[in-house]
């Protein structure tokens, strides 16, 4: 009896270490080893309903991440009587990552019918309204999800994002705002808080310091060093697109080691 009693906690332990791993990944951008792992995991139905729930979870982000059509083969799992939050957060969730904005955008407004304070889908709301340059739109949105958690880095990035680049001319409150965002971040214990500072900085630079050069520097450097190049890419797009060097990010992106799927 002892023996099935230590076989049947393994059940639960070997997998929940393993969960850990795939969100470690996942938070890196290595969404096609998630896939491979949580695909191995669900072969074997006999874990913890939040074990399943988690790889179900991470398997349907990563195929949302990667456009991939078997998105729809695990979807229905989040769909239930009782609250379907989940399933309308992950369809706006794989129609952002399609580039289909709209879409996106009425599932995300389903998903907040069913929770209003649900904080991951207004940041989602955020990024689609930052991608068109809506960034008026957004402020509001970033800002209830700062105030509510001002120790999330991807709040606190959102939010100053929002700020910097809706602003043709800053005044000493806005300057002192966006700073004790950027020292939130630098003294966050979050393992992705480096990455995304060396980005503020590079916007810092260019949009308040109204520094090119050093802003160049700045992303390329945060480009070749983060793990996660998403954000450096996008913030350094919009910079040369208000240049009008379109092109000459064009030809960065095309660079094989530079290509990264967006976070």
């Amino acid at each position: 009896t002892g023996l099935k009693a230590a076989d049947s906690s393994k059940i639960f332990f070997v997998p929940s270490l393993i969960i850990q791993n795939v969100i470690k990944e996942y938070d890196k951008g290595n969404y096609e080893y998630v896939i491979k792992i949580c695909s191995q995991l669900l072969e074997n139905q006999n874990y913890d309903p939040q074990i399943i729930w988690e790889t179900e979870y991470r398997l349907t982000l990563a195929y949302a991440r990667t456009r991939n059509e078997k998105f729809f083969e695990h979807i229905s799992y989040f769909k239930n009587e009782i609250n379907n939050l989940d399933y309308y957060f992950l369809l706006g969730f794989y129609h952002r990552h399609k580039g289909n904005k709209n879409k996106a955008l009425e599932y995300f407004e389903s998903a907040l019918l069913e929770y209003p304070e649900h904080s991951r889908t207004k940041r989602e709301i955020v990024n689609i309204y930052l991608s068109q340059g809506k960034y008026q739109d957004a402020l509001e949105l970033a800002r209830q999800n700062y105030e509510k958690r001002q120790t999330n880095i991807y709040h606190i990035h959102s939010y100053f994002v929002c700020l910097v680049r809706r602003q043709i001319s800053f005044n000493d409150s806005i300057i002192k705002t966006l700073q004790k965002l950027m020292n939130a971040v630098k003294d966050s214990p979050d393992i992705k808080a480096d990455d995304i500072l060396r980005c503020m900085k590079g916007e810092f630079a260019f949009y308040v310091e109204n520094n090119f050069e050093k802003a160049n520097v700045l992303l390329l450097e945060a480009i070749s060093l983060n793990d996660n190049k998403s954000y450096p890419k996008k913030s350094l797009q919009e910079i040369y697109r208000k240049k009008g060097l379109d092109s000459a990010f064009e030809e960065l992106n095309s660079n094989e080691d530079f290509d990264e799927e967006e976070r």
